[in-house]
């Protein structure tokens, strides 16, 4: 396999076991700001978010199962990109340049996995 490809994947499949690993550590942050975002079942929407990722960026990173796992960040970036980060709903300039900050890189990464599985064999 190529190095470029394999860094690619440990680079791009590492930063959502990450996110997912320290959101499940200092799992009581991430379901208070989702409960602020009146999201029933916080505890649950989460834990299943932080899987799903965790799991998605393990097979980016094995190649077993990679399509599947690509679906799976997919799938959670869609999801948390507008609930998490409604940039147009923000009356404060800093958190709307915030929010619309995460939201985009959010819509780059979906982009990017997009590519990514068009293009996995």
């Amino acid at each position: 396999m190529e190095p470029v490809f394999w860094t690619g994947r440990i680079l791009y499949g590492g930063v959502f076991v990450l996110f997912a690993l320290t959101n499940l550590v200092n799992f009581r942050m991430p379901v208070s700001e989702v409960q602020a975002r009146g999201i029933p079942a916080a505890s649950l929407a989460v834990a299943v978010a932080m899987v799903a990722i965790l799991v998605g960026g393990v097979a980016v990173i094995s190649g077993y199962q990679a399509r599947s796992g690509l679906v799976l960040i997919a799938l959670f970036l869609m999801a948390i990109s507008p609930i998490m980060h409604p940039f147009w709903a923000c009356r404060d300039p800093v958190q709307r340049r915030e929010a619309w900050i995460h939201f985009f890189n959010n819509t780059s990464l979906l982009g990017g996995t997009l590519i990514a599985l068009a293009l996995w064999h």
